[in-house]
């Protein structure tokens, strides 16, 4: 009986651990368009560029605001 206690609490840990780490993940596909543009503007100011291209608007059509998507297709928002 103490076997089985034991798979389980293993079982559950796994679970809970499994759990946290698409929490995680899922944090992470959250930031990465904001993340990529921001990197792409300062490499570019770095270059001299007075006005650094958005990549992400530019080649996936940009709506009214300016906001396009990003290559992992999701739509960049203003929060």
């Amino acid at each position: 009986m103490e076997v089985l206690n034991a798979v389980a609490d293993v079982v559950h840990e796994a679970f809970v651990l499994q759990q946290v780490l698409k929490l995680i993940h899922a944090s992470v596909s959250i930031w990465h368009c904001r993340l990529c543009n921001f990197l792409l503007k300062m490499y570019q100011w770095g270059r001299g560029n007075e006005e650094p291209r958005n990549r992400h608007t530019e080649t996936r059509g940009a709506d009214e605001r300016g906001r396009g998507t990003c290559r992992g297709g999701r739509k960049l928002t203003d929060d």
